[in-house]
Formats: structure tokens, C-alpha cells, sequence
């Protein structure tokens, strides 16, 4: 069955714009060979502004290189293939050894539009006319990123963290479930699916440095949200590990009500990390991790004076302290994360009301 999302609607969209905007300027300011400012634009357009920011700085710097490397051997050797095939390999090194692995195979047929087609100007003649079309392509498709359908990369991180943050709820509520005694057969699907978002969250992650400096001044304080979660994914992990001993858990209750009251307070911390970060607009209100972990501590202690440790076996203490310390763990990352979610949610608050006009003004409209 075809799947053709809104997304896909709107890049399929941007992407005719950008090559057909530069083609037509392109042969308007009569470029040689405005074709390639056409396939340029085409090429670097992304999905969001920050994907189409790194492809252009790496092509960018790639054609240059390209094309720097073919003036000599055009100049000396002409249309010679053994020159041909060196100066492909000098451009795939030089690119490679900068980082520059998105943009080698576009240095590369850079090098060869210029040695391999028949020129009667100066050497570096069809070099700088290759850069300046590439270079001019890709200028195109910056725009268009920006001003058709505009989509940043530090929208999508935000937008994926907060999944993440709904998806780790969901899966620790699973976890505990299956410690309690009722297995969960979701917890597999549910990690695999965490698993997914963070791999997608760090691929975001690298797009969004391109753009943190002009469209979001959330970037930081998201990145702050990203590394918390990856923290704390680890930390659901451990509790996994204590609920493999599932149905077999008389020592938890010893120390309830007071863990059940830490894991709604994580559990009711994650859903409002994904409230805020996936619904703009959505006010933050603090959990008290402070009083929680304090009542926890407090039972605990108690427990280890009164020496009811003596009627349970060790090894399901054992599992029950791996349960304990992981999610004092989770309890400690999740309080220190709630001021970046604070700052993000009355900065979105502030903005909105920036672009909200007054009653007032809606009403004599």
C-alpha cells in the first residue's frame, strides 16, 4: 500500500520550487551551464532547514576542492584519463580527510565536468564557472528551505525528544507492571521503538548545530532534554533488569506506599516533559522530587532498623535494591531536567503571546 504523508506532499513541493528557481536564474544571469545550479539545488534540498545547512556547507566546500584540484591537471594534461583518474583520487582523499563525506562524490564530478568535457577557455575558467553554478544552486535552495513550508531540524529534535520522553513513560510503566507481577508483553516493542527515537534524536541533534545560531533559541535547553533522556532511557534499562524476577516481589511492599508515590512522580514528569515539548503552549508545573525521595529514604531506613530483611530471601532483596537505586537514579536526572523544560515552556508561553494580538484588536478586525 502507497504511503504519501503531508511531509512528503510539501518536500515533493519545495524540491520542484528549488530546481526550477534555479534553472530560471540561472540562465537569467546567463550561466554557461545553468543546469547544474538546477541538479544543485535538487541535491542539497532537505527535509528541514538544518539537514539543507550541512549538506551546503559539505558540497560547498567539496565543489571547491574539486575544483581546485582540476585547474592543474587541466592546464598540464588536458582531457587525460590517467589525469583524470588522479585527480579524482586527490579530491576523494582531501574531502575525506576534512569530513567532508556527504559532499566527495559532488568534488568528484566536479573534477570530471571539467576534465572530461572539452573546454577552449583558460583552466580555471570551467572550474569557476562550476562553482559559481553549484554555489548558486545551492544559495536556492536555502532560500526555498526557508521560505517555503519552513521546517528547522530543531523543531523535529524537539518534537522527537518529547515522543521519546512519552515512549519511556509508557515502557517504565511496563517495566514496573511486569515487576508488580502482571507481565507487559510490549516492553520489547517499547524499547526497540526508544531505541529508534534516540538514534533519530542524535541524527537531529548533529542537523540542528547548523541552525541553533539563527532559528531557535531553544536549541541548548533542548539539547539539555535530549541528554537527560538518554541518561534516563539507561536508567529504565536497570529497572528492567530487577523486573526480569516478575511476580516474586513481597519486599516492595514493605516499602509502600512510599515507591509507588516516586514512580507516579516520574511517571506524571515524563508525560509533562512530552506535553511541553510536542504541544507548544503547554505550561510546565514542577513535581517535588525533594519530598519523595526524602518519605523513600526515611521507609527504607525504617525497614533496616525493624531487620524485616530476615523473611525474604537475598536474592530478591538484591533485585528489589536494583529496582530502588534505579529509580532514585531516574527520580534524580528527571528533577534536574525540569528547569530546562520550565525555561522551554514559558519561553514558548512568552512567544505566543508576542504574536497573539490583543482582544481588542481581533475584535474590530
Amino acid at each position: 500500500m502507497f504511503h504519501f504523508s503531508r511531509p512528503d506532499y510539501r518536500h515533493a513541493i519545495r524540491t520542484a520550487i528549488a530546481g526550477t528557481a534555479a534553472m530560471f536564474f540561472a540562465k537569467y544571469l546567463r550561466l554557461p551551464e545553468a543546469y547544474w545550479a538546477a541538479i544543485s539545488a535538487i541535491i542539497v534540498l532537505q527535509a528541514n532547514l538544518g539537514a539543507a545547512l550541512r549538506e551546503s556547507t559539505n558540497r560547498i566546500a567539496a565543489t571547491a576542492i574539486g575544483a581546485t584540484v582540476a585547474i592543474p591537471f587541466l592546464a598540464y594534461f588536458g582531457t587525460n584519463l590517467i589525469g583524470f583518474a588522479l585527480a579524482v583520487f586527490i579530491t576523494v582523499v582531501l574531502c575525506s580527510l576534512l569530513n567532508l563525506q556527504s559532499g566527495m562524490r559532488l568534488g568528484a564530478v566536479t573534477v570530471g565536468v571539467i576534465l572530461l568535457i572539452e573546454h577552449h577557455s583558460k583552466p580555471w575558467t570551467p572550474a569557476l564557472h562550476r562553482f559559481l553554478e553549484v554555489s548558486f544552486g545551492i544559495v536556492v535552495a536555502l532560500i526555498v528551505a526557508n521560505l517555503v513550508f519552513p521546517t528547522t531540524a530543531t523543531a523535529k529534535l524537539r518534537d522527537t525528544v518529547g515522543r521519546g520522553y512519552a515512549t519511556m513513560a509508557t515502557l517504565l510503566t511496563a517495566i514496573l507492571n511486569k515487576y508488580r507481577g502482571t507481565p507487559d508483553a510490549e516492553i520489547g516493542a517499547l524499547r526497540a521503538k526508544m531505541q529508534s527515537l534516540l538514534r533519530a534524536a542524535e541524527e537531529l541533534r548533529a542537523q540542528s548545530k547548523y541552525e541553533s545560531t539563527l532559528v531557535s533559541a531553544d536549541y541548548e535547553l533542548i539539547d539539555r532534554m535530549m541528554e537527560c533522556q538518554t541518561i534516563m532511557f539507561y536508567e529504565v534499562s536497570t529497572l528492567d533488569l530487577a523486573a526480569r524476577r516478575g511476580g516474586e516481589n513481597n519486599f516492595y511492599r514493605e516499602l509502600l506506599p512510599e515507591i509507588d508515590s516516586l514512580v507516579t512522580g516520574i511517571e506524571t514528569t515524563l508525560n509533562r516533559f512530552a506535553n511541553v515539548l510536542t504541544i507548544k503552549g503547554t505550561a510546565y508545573q514542577r513535581f517535588d522530587f525533594t519530598f519523595a525521595l526524602a518519605a523513600l529514604s526515611d521507609k527504607n531506613l525504617a525497614v533496616r532498623e525493624l531487620r524485616l530483611s530476615q523473611k525474604f530471601e537475598l536474592e530478591e532483596i538484591l533485585h528489589f535494591h536494583t529496582l530502588l537505586v534505579g529509580l532514585e537514579n531516574l527520580a534524580t536526572e528527571a528533577d534536574s531536567a525540569q528547569a530546562a523544560v520550565a525555561a522551554i515552556a514559558s519561553g514558548t508561553q512568552r512567544r505566543s503571546k508576542r504574536l497573539t494580538p490583543p482582544a481588542s484588536t481581533r475584535t474590530n478586525r
